[in-house]
């Protein structure tokens, strides 16, 4: 069986294939990011509301 090279660097298949995935990764990372902040911030939002009633 014959293979491209998407398992093998050397090649130009296997480069751009590592760059696409690279990529990916890149942006899935990014978009834990924004997801930590927004929970920060909603919790952060919900504990000055409390506060406020509170008082």
């Amino acid at each position: 069986m014959k293979t491209i090279g998407l398992n093998s660097l050397s090649t130009p298949i296997g480069r751009a294939v590592a760059g696409v995935l690279s990529v990916f990764a890149e942006f899935e990372r990014e978009m834990m990011w924004e997801r930590v902040k927004a929970e920060y911030l909603m919790h952060e939002n919900e504990e000055d509301d409390m506060d406020g009633r509170n008082q």
